[in-house]
């Protein structure tokens, strides 16, 4: 896989929810066995610019594992989601909705649900290479940070092979 210089990344920290679940290998089990995943992110929604940029010019999500399970990090190719096609998300999600009191119809429209068609483990030295774009400072810097956010847009400081 080849990431051109200036390609757009949304990085995403995906929490520890309820502490019972690995959200990203839930996800990689469901990605694996249909050949895509959806994911959900509950909260504030991320800039909607940034993500129309990311499906016009090809970009990738980044996310990355909570510490208990190794603070790790995946870069994903992802793609709008089609409305006709069957959301397809991991079973823990159910309980979201239960416990939520909710329906996938309803957090279809609450939630920000992105497409993930490929999913690999990348070393922090390639995280580096990417930078905010408000800072212009390391993605895995920012990342591993004391204040952590859950949200960063940023570039391909330079042309990569992965």
């Amino acid at each position: 896989m080849i990431i051109k210089k200036d390609t757009p990344v949304i990085f995403l920290r995906i929490p520890n929810f309820e502490r019972k679940y690995n959200i990203i290998d839930e996800h990689i089990k469901v990605l694996e066995k249909n050949g895509y995943v959806d994911l959900m992110k509950l909260g504030k929604r991320p800039n909607e610019l940034r993500v129309t940029d990311l499906f016009k010019l090809k970009g990738y999500l980044i996310l990355k594992s909570a510490s208990k399970f190794g603070n790790k990090f995946y870069l994903c190719t992802v793609e709008k989601i089609n409305e006709q096609k069957k959301y397809c998300y991991p079973e823990y999600y159910d309980n979201i909705f239960y416990n939520m009191n909710s329906s996938l119809d309803k957090m279809k429209e609450e939630a920000f649900w992105i497409r993930i068609t490929n999913m690999k483990e990348v070393e922090p030295t390639i995280i580096d290479n990417f930078k905010t774009y408000s800072k212009k400072t390391s993605i895995y810097d920012s990342a591993m940070s004391l204040y952590q956010v859950s949200t960063m847009y940023g570039f391909a400081e330079k042309e990569m092979k992965i």
